[in-house]
């Protein structure tokens, strides 16, 4: 069963264009020029992204105060730079630092070295103040490569710069005192426990089991693990984890509880063949080409980073075009009419122009539905993307509906109404 029922094809539906705007965004930088300046200065932004947002992140943990202009809440007192999560900022930043490292071997501009040992140098200062397990995992694995790197081709000066970076950094990180900031801290209740995710995990694969080959429907992970860790829920302290969590924290994990071993299947083949791609490339540094990717894919092992974060997704799309880019995998050219591609490029960009004011628009309606006019209810009428806060607009629509059926004692609007709430309640 692909999609189940109408509310799971809303909860898909998202996903899916976000995979077809990736292919497209990947076709696009496809018609680049494969020039080696191209990619070097692609991924010398993403070294200047990081380094803004880890600098960003310095601020908020040392300087930012609650009349700050940029004021956000940091979780249990680390920072979550312009992500509002911890670990998405440390995946991120062990990003930075892979493309840093990358760069720095085989560039010779000198002042581009400096820029890149200033951006390693924050970088870690601000992973090791997330203490977030994946990206100080991505961290060492980059330090061990790299080191072994250096070491056997005795450039031992670069070893040298990179245990004085871990050093100061990690010295720094544990001696300096928080800011005025660290007053305006919030806890969030702590679903992630490793009691709670290895109930997550074990759940996710008896479900998976249950339906094997097909999965249980797009959409449908947030409803059937509810179910599913509700009737478990006497033998775990009344527990029932399943109402907050809507993602197994992996990946694949989700594509094979949703799309059975068929998704789950085609996924590792996909990374299988990039991996067979890299391997057998001629380029000299073929694991670093790797590794330029590998704090993502590490970070969708543990959780969900591409529901959180759009930059953490574009960048990812990236690398991948750079790591098949600098391995010179062979294309094949596909002609296919002008007029055609470019009718199609003006359609996806007035349908992103259209999806966006709508969206705000809606966003406007309902900020002031919900602050202002409460019983103005009419402003839920008035919204135009269907999209934004679906689930919101639904409930009270369809609450208001059955507030009137029952003043009413219309039985058959109340009647559409319970089953309203039986198909609701399925997906959300």
């Amino acid at each position: 069963v692909l999609i189940s029922d109408e509310f799971q094809f809303y909860k898909s539906l998202p996903r899916f264009l976000t995979i077809l705007f990736g292919l497209l965004y990947y076709f696009s930088l496809m018609q680049l020029k494969p020039e080696k300046s191209y990619l070097t200065l692609l991924l010398l932004l993403i070294c200047t992204s990081s380094f803004v947002s880890s600098c960003f992140s310095l601020f908020q943990n040392y300087l930012m105060t609650s009349e700050s202009y940029f004021a956000v809440k940091i979780e249990y007192g680390r920072p979550t730079g312009i992500f509002q999560q911890v670990n998405v900022l440390a995946s991120f930043t062990a990003t930075g630092i892979a493309v840093c490292l990358y760069l720095l071997n085989s560039l010779k501009n000198k002042y581009l070295i400096l820029f890149l040992i200033t951006c390693v140098f924050v970088n870690f200062w601000v992973l090791f103040l997330t203490q977030s397990r994946t990206g100080l995992l991505a961290g060492a694995i980059l330090i061990c490569y790299y080191s072994f790197i250096y070491f056997k081709s005795k450039e031992f000066k670069k070893i040298i710069i990179l245990i004085g970076i871990l050093i100061t950094s990690l010295t720094l990180a544990k001696t300096l005192p928080y800011g005025a900031g660290n007053d305006y801290i919030t806890k969030k209740e702590v679903i992630s426990s490793p009691t709670i995710r290895m109930y997550i995990y074990q759940d996710s694969l008896e479900l998976f089991l249950q339906e094997p080959i097909t999965g249980h429907g797009y959409g449908s992970f947030h409803r059937q693990l509810t179910d599913y860790s509700a009737g478990k829920a006497i033998e775990r302290n009344n527990i029932n984890y399943g109402k907050k969590v809507t993602h197994p924290h992996n990946e694949l994990l989700l594509w094979m509880v949703e799309g059975g071993a068929i998704a789950g299947v085609a996924l590792v083949l996909i990374f299988s063949y990039f991996c067979y791609l890299i391997y057998y490339s001629k380029h000299k540094n073929k694991l670093g080409v790797f590794l330029l990717s590998m704090p993502i894919l590490l970070h969708t092992l543990t959780e969900h980073p591409f529901y959180q974060s759009t930059i953490h997704f574009v960048f990812f799309v990236t690398l991948i075009y750079i790591t098949l880019k600098q391995c010179s995998i062979p294309q094949r050219k596909i002609n296919l009419n002008r007029s055609l591609i470019k009718i199609l490029n003006l359609l996806i960009v007035l349908c992103i122009v259209i999806f966006s004011l709508t969206a705000l628009q809606s966003v406007i309606k309902l900020k002031k539905y919900i602050y202002d006019e409460p019983n103005n209810h009419i402003l839920l009428s008035q919204t135009l993307n269907p999209f934004i806060d679906y689930k919101f607009k639904e409930i009270q629509t369809n609450t208001l509906k059955l507030e009137f059926a029952l003043q009413q004692n219309n039985y058959n609007e109340i009647n559409e109404f319970i089953l309203w709430s039986e198909g609701f309640l399925k997906a959300y």
